[in-house]
């Protein structure tokens, strides 16, 4: 789904010459930059499957040369001293199992997060959006614990911002 706040199309459609297919859970929140050409409502997890049954997979050099770069950008700070974000997320990934699950608590760093930090499975990287609640990551951590009851083992791995200076 699609939500204003965090990514008003003003910022994606100025020309106002997108089209746009709305798929959600709930209708479309109407704007002059997010005008509906079609508008799909229900589950979108299935709907986005339906979708992709129907469509040829295209060439991902786009996606692939972001990777790369991205990538690149994570090995040039690997001796790096002092130690970059971009080093701490590679390690952090490297120690981390697949379904660990990293919150990210609102500041600076959330972006080094968001860009940075490869999610291998879902729901494994959660970042607070929309109005960005500050304090997310302790209850954050909680939340996860309840609902992973049998897949976090302890909360020894928890960190609470490695970018911190306290």
């Amino acid at each position: 789904g699609f939500d204003m706040v965090e990514y008003h199309p003003y910022l994606w459609n100025k020309a106002k010459t997108g089209k746009v297919i709305h798929i959600n859970e709930l209708p479309a929140e109407v704007d002059e930059y997010y005008t509906v050409e079609v508008g799909v409502i229900g589950n979108v997890g299935a709907g986005m499957r339906q979708l992709a049954e129907q469509i040829e997979p295209k060439k991902q050099s786009f996606w692939k040369s972001l990777r790369d770069m991205i990538v690149a950008e994570m090995q040039e700070h690997a001796s790096a001293f002092p130690i970059k974000p971009q080093k701490i997320l590679w390690d952090l990934r490297q120690v981390l199992a697949p379904k660990d699950i990293v919150i990210s608590d609102v500041g600076a760093h959330k972006m080094w997060v968001a860009r940075m930090y490869r999610a291998e499975c879902p729901n494994t990287c959660i970042i607070s959006n929309g109005f960005a609640a500050m304090g997310i990551a302790l209850p954050g951590a909680i939340a996860a614990k309840i609902v992973q009851r049998n897949d976090l083992q302890t909360t020894d791995k928890f960190i609470p911002n490695p970018f911190s200076d306290d």
